[in-house]
Order: structure tokens, then sequence, then C-alpha cells
């Protein structure tokens, strides 16, 4: 009979633990972030992460930081047009770390289009001095793709003369309509005497595209307008106007940053 209590005592025990030990496996609380950026004024999001709704009404420039209860680092997502209840996603977004961002990015102004989801670790864990810069263009005047690449036109503080370039960061391609893959960028010269810019090529050739001709020394290239900021995330949109010739007068505008 002792015996059998023992038994029965060790089984319970174990139980228990184990139950204990798979619930601390399986479930925890990690922080999230989430937020809307659109260019569509009217754009408002339902958003369903893991089962539970986050929220039923996600503006644009609307944030929302919650802890939520997960089970891996890969989280389920549903996001719904909150005029239409259409189904916009349901995935899985890789959400590695303790606390994660999710970020719905509407680049269309008319709100027609899907928007875009982004997900990652927190801000903090971005470098100090440097932030994740990413290109959109949608001209259809401009090549379907090119390769892009970013300087810093250095300007003496004394003398405020040309102090040499730095040859910041490439991407092998951006397309037209896609948001490009973000990419870590030096950001420790300050833009209020240093010139970011930017110089398009073909990306079968490698030729500098027509009107993106660069003069260093005499501060001449396609400025990329990035101004000062504390944002660790920058969408700059690439614009061209037409000058005839297949030529473009080529410049960039800060489209989102958070």
């Amino acid at each position: 009979m002792q015996k059998i209590f023992i038994i029965t005592l060790l089984a319970i025990c174990f139980g228990a633990c184990s139950k204990e030990g798979d619930f601390q496996e399986k479930a925890s609380m990690r922080q999230m972030q989430l937020r809307s950026l659109s260019l569509a004024p009217d754009a408002r999001f339902i958003v369903i992460i893991n089962n539970a709704l986050i929220t039923d009404s996600l503006v644009s420039t609307g944030v929302v930081s919650k802890l939520i209860k997960t089970t891996s680092e890969t989280q389920h997502v549903v996001i719904k047009d909150y005029q239409s209840n259409a189904l916009l996603y349901d995935t899985s977004l890789s959400t590695p770390g303790t606390s994660f961002n999710i970020n719905i990015l509407q680049l269309d102004a008319t709100g027609t289009q899907k928007p875009q989801l982004i997900s990652g670790g927190k801000s903090e864990d971005i470098p100090e001095k440097k932030v994740l810069l990413s290109l959109y263009y949608d001209d259809p005047t401009m090549p379907e793709s090119m390769t892009v690449t970013i300087y810093c036109i250095k300007q003496n503080p004394v003398t405020f003369t040309y102090d040499g370039t730095d040859t910041l960061v490439n991407f092998a391609i951006v397309r037209r309509g896609q948001l490009a893959d973000f990419h870590l960028m030096d950001f420790s010269l300050d833009p209020n005497f240093n010139l970011y810019v930017f110089q398009p090529r073909d990306v079968t050739t490698g030729e500098i595209l027509p009107g993106a001709e660069m003069d260093a020394p005499s501060f001449y290239a396609p400025m990329l307008g990035i101004g000062p900021t504390a944002a660790k995330h920058i969408i700059c949109n690439i614009l061209g106007t037409d000058i005839g010739g297949g030529a473009h007068y080529f410049y960039g505008s800060p489209l989102i940053s958070y």
C-alpha cells in the first residue's frame, strides 16, 4: 500500500512538473508594437495576432503597444480592411527577440493596393548613429528596375569646402512599385552640413542613368533629402522629372520614417 502511495505521489509530481515545463516552453509574454503608416487618408485596419484581437480600428500613424502571449518566434497575423472587412493577410511572421515590431505600410495614396507588412526586432537593436534605409519609386517614366548607390558628400565644417565622399550602401536592385529591402546605413555625418545623395544605374549595364551624373567636389548629385531625424527606419521616395531625351532630374524625398 505504501509503495502504491509513493508511486502515485511521484506520478502526480512528475505530471505537475511536466505541465509547468510545457507551459514555460510553449507560452511567454513578449512586447509587441504594431504601427500603421499610410499615404491613404482613410486607411483603417483590423489586426488579430495569435487569434487575439489587437485592434479593430488601426489608423495611419497609429501605434499599439502591448504584451501578448506568444508560443514561438513566429506569430499568426490576420489583417482585414476596416471598411469592407476584406481579408488582406492571413500569414505567419517571423518576430525574433524578446520584443518585436509589426508595421503596416500603405504606400498607395488611393488605398486600393494591398499594404505591405514589415516585421522584425525593436528599433533599439539598431546601432547608434545608424539607420535602416529603404527606397521606393512608382514613376512610370523611370526604368522598371535600377541599381542605386547611396553616398555622403562631406563638407569641411571650418572651411565649408569639399572634404571627400563616402560610399554608404548599395541597393543591388530597386523595382518600380516595390519597397526595396532595408539596408543598414551610417548616419553619423550631420545632414545639416553634409549631403546624402544617390546615383541610380542601369541594372544590366551598370551605366549611370541619364541625368544622375555626380560631381562631388561641386556638391552636385541627386539629393536624397534626408534631414536630421530621431527615426531608425527611413523610406525614401525616388523621384524623377522627365527633362527629355530619356534623361531625368532625379531627387529623393523621405516618404515615411519611424
